[in-house]
């Protein structure tokens, strides 16, 4: 969509749900479990595998401009990186703003993720009929793309959990809204400035807080021992500015940086992959990157 009142929120999110939907359901799949965060306000975890005993764990956060969407819209697109990919997929089911703005979203995937990649979670990886993976992935798209580059940085930081990879979908990466790509979009039906000024507005209406890299990973002071990263953009994405110097950054710090770029389709393209021969060799190319993290990153201890 190109923008959005802010006044119809209930509407924009009820269109764009049964949108997702109409996409039809993901592949079947053996393991489906449900869980819940321990801790604090209970946030809602759904776990995917195609196999007892997956090559990893894709802890899976969703786009939505931090305002819509769920873990439901997503279990499309989450039973299909499961099937193809042989890890396990951990979707958080964060809280939306504006009922709860930043840094609350933050705030209760970094404790999933935490507590995803601990011991405590073993036994529920067990009750789920899996083994608990031996190496963690974080991953997002958009909104959830912006997540997971702010908790990657802050498991830098805290050095745990021990992560091998972080997944970045057409990422929000700063809150800078005057890039040259946010003037020149090819597809600004799929996401367009105002949208964006709308999304930040409701999710960190307080200009100051935007600067900070949990809202912002963009502004972290250095991007040096961050995992190795894979970054996706789209055709005429108005965030491929900022994404392209994300992986500069990366890059300067000696961070292996493996991109794709899907041809002829917008922001928001993941979610057609069945539609799309184009997001499909994406797809595949990354699974290929998670082969080739699982050969080369340590199993983390038990």
């Amino acid at each position: 969509m190109a923008s959005f009142d802010p006044l119809d929120l209930a509407g924009v999110r009820e269109r764009a749900c049964a949108a997702k939907h109409a996409l039809g359901p993901g592949p079947r799949l053996p393991i489906v479990a449900e869980g819940l965060v321990p801790g604090g306000r209970p946030v809602r975890l759904r776990l995917l595998s195609a196999s007892s005993h997956p090559r990893g764990l894709l802890v899976y956060l969703h786009g939505g401009g931090w305002v819509m969407y769920s873990i439901d819209e997503y279990d499309r697109l989450a039973r299909h990186l499961a099937d193809v990919s042989g890890w396990a997929v951990v979707m958080v089911d964060y809280p939306l703003a504006p009922e709860q703005r930043y840094p609350a979203a933050l705030e209760r995937c970094w404790a999933a993720l935490r507590f995803l990649g601990s011991r405590e979670a073993i036994a529920w990886f067990d009750t789920s009929g899996i083994t608990a993976p031996p190496r963690i992935v974080v991953a997002g798209d958009s909104a959830g793309g912006n997540l997971a580059a702010a908790c990657a940085l802050r498991a830098r930081d805290a050095g745990a959990p021990p992560l091998v990879g972080q997944l970045l979908v057409y990422p929000v990466l700063d809150h800078d809204l005057n890039r040259p790509s946010y003037f020149r979009a090819t597809h600004p039906e799929d996401i367009s400035r105002e949208e964006l000024r709308v999304c930040w507005d409701l999710y960190c209406p307080d200009p100051r807080r935007r600067l900070e890299t949990g809202a912002s990973p963009l502004r972290a002071a250095t991007l040096a021992g961050l995992p190795p990263t894979r970054l996706i953009t789209a055709d005429g994405d108005v965030l491929n500015d900022e994404i392209a110097e994300y992986g500069r950054r990366l890059r300067a710090t000696g961070i292996a940086v493996s991109t794709a770029h899907v041809h002829g389709l917008g922001h928001g393209c993941l979610s057609a992959w069945k539609e799309s021969p184009e997001v499909e060799s994406v797809v595949t190319d990354t699974v290929a990157w998670l082969e080739q993290l699982a050969r080369t990153a340590a199993d983390r201890p038990r």
